[in-house]
């Protein structure tokens, strides 16, 4: 055979359809597409380089889960009285009425017949929410087709103020059992609010425990309630304020929420319309780790925060991080992971710092909250000693040890030593704002500052309750 013919036989073989995997072009193709996956891959497992791994570090059925009947949940009977409530007349302001009420001397005379008659229309739904702080339990659960599941700590703090008012006017008419009766409920409905809520309903019950309590030292401070009274009251405060749940159960449930939110189905609005938009935030997403990364960090910060939210404030260690980390002690099992590789970790994750809150708002508030209560027993304590000696103590100091074992330590204070504080105001002064600021006796802490500014929270960050000075020359009975 021919070389020709050789060479013409070899040409008219037919190519391999695969042959193109050979070409040099291809080649380089695969190899770059393959060289960025890895790379991509490395990157990704370096993002999880130094973080710890982690258990779940809360039980999510047990705590997500409250289970309480409708007869023995609170908001079953505050639903109910919102749905009887009228609206509210725009003539009629009802937290300048309670401001005007209990901050000045005038009491039931500052409250203008407009918000007298919404009061008086008030009635049917005051006596239904009654009912409903007689229980232990409020657990609230959204209805997305109730108007109430819209904002119910509103609405809440309608009916607080309206028995607030029922407590200035029953004051008023000498009915100091009945303005008691009305003040007792208020305070254990702002127990209700938060019980099984998150920060944001925290924060709500603190500001009307605030509230309450304001009105409370004016009850006290009336002329008519007897030394007993006064008793009784001190100890159903104190069996109140065992109402409020821990930190620990707030952040739980915050973090539960979060959690949540991480999982891929509710990360869909994250990645945005479009599927060239879907996919390409989900490809930067598997890049930078997330949600996984997210998820293991938040269990990392909740742990930590979780292993000091309950001590008193003075025996928290805060580090010096930017996300407000507890330094751990070492005793934490299993132990917590180091403060300074997680703080550095949660800044350099994105979604973690947006999922990651500021865990310190919520100790503040408990904190301040935890200030106004025993702020508020010692004003029931002074009256006590009024009571006996027809005259206000000269100072805390003068409560011990009749009235109390010790002064209470203020929280706020920058060490053991420093206790709450008292001063008299017999004089009208004016603050910041030129607004005026009634003469009494104000017993404060010294707030998050930490310094002493007299007792002026409109000045200053103190936190207390002003005492009502009673009318020159008259004595209690």
């Amino acid at each position: 055979m021919s070389e020709h013919s050789t060479i013409d036989a070899g040409l008219d073989r037919p190519r391999s359809r695969f042959a193109f995997l050979l070409r040099p072009w291809f080649l380089v193709i695969v190899t770059s597409i393959v060289f960025l996956m890895a790379a991509a891959l490395v990157y990704r497992s370096t993002r999880f380089s130094g973080i710890l791994p982690i258990d779940e570090i809360v039980d999510l059925e047990a705590e997500e889960t409250v289970r309480v009947s409708d007869d023995d949940n609170a908001f079953t009977f505050y639903q109910s009285a919102v749905s009887m409530l009228p609206p509210v007349p725009k003539e009629v302001d009802l937290n300048e009425a309670i401001t005007r009420a209990t901050q000045g001397d005038a009491g039931w005379a500052a409250v203008r017949q407009e918000e007298r008659d919404y009061l008086n229309s008030c009635e049917a739904a005051l006596i239904e929410w009654q009912r409903g702080t007689e229980l232990r339990e409020a657990v609230f659960v959204a209805d997305a087709n109730a108007e109430f599941a819209e904002n119910p700590v509103l609405e809440l703090q309608r009916l607080g103020i309206l028995a607030d008012l029922k407590a200035v006017r029953c004051l008023d008419e000498g009915k100091t059992e009945e303005a008691w009766h009305w003040l007792r409920a208020f305070l254990r409905s702002s127990r209700h609010v938060g019980q099984h809520g998150f920060t944001i309903d925290r924060a709500f019950g603190a500001a009307l425990h605030e509230l309450a309590a304001q009105t409370i030292a004016t009850w006290a401070a009336d002329e008519r309630v007897s030394a007993d009274d006064l008793q009784q009251a001190l100890i159903e405060v104190r069996e109140i304020y065992r109402l409020t749940p821990a930190n620990s159960v707030t952040l739980k449930k915050d973090y539960i929420e979060i959690m949540r939110a991480l999982s891929s189905s509710s990360l869909k609005d994250f990645y945005g319309e479009g599927f060239v938009r879907r996919q390409w935030r989900a490809g930067h997403m598997f890049l930078l780790g997330d949600p996984e990364l997210c998820q293991v960090l938040t269990r990392h910060f909740y742990a930590n925060h979780l292993s000091q939210c309950d001590l008193p404030r003075w025996e928290r260690t805060l580090a010096s991080t930017r996300h407000e980390l507890f330094r751990p002690t070492g005793l934490e099992t299993p132990p917590l992971m180091n403060v300074g590789t997680l703080d550095d970790a949660l800044a350099r994750s994105r979604l973690a710092r947006m999922t990651c809150p500021r865990s310190q708002i919520l100790f503040d508030l408990t904190d301040r909250e935890q200030a106004v209560q025993t702020a508020l027993e010692l004003c029931q304590t002074a009256e006590r000693f009024r009571r006996k000696y027809r005259a206000y103590p000269d100072s805390l100091d003068a409560l011990v040890p009749e009235f109390l074992d010790e002064i209470p330590r203020d929280l706020f204070g920058t060490g053991p030593a420093e206790r709450m504080l008292m001063i008299r105001r017999d004089v009208e002064i004016r603050d910041k704002d030129d607004q005026p600021l009634p003469p009494g006796l104000i017993i404060y802490s010294r707030g998050l500052d930490g310094k002493d500014s007299r007792g002026l929270k409109e000045d200053g960050d103190d936190v207390g309750l002003r005492i009502p000075l009673p009318p020159a020359g008259v004595k209690p009975e």
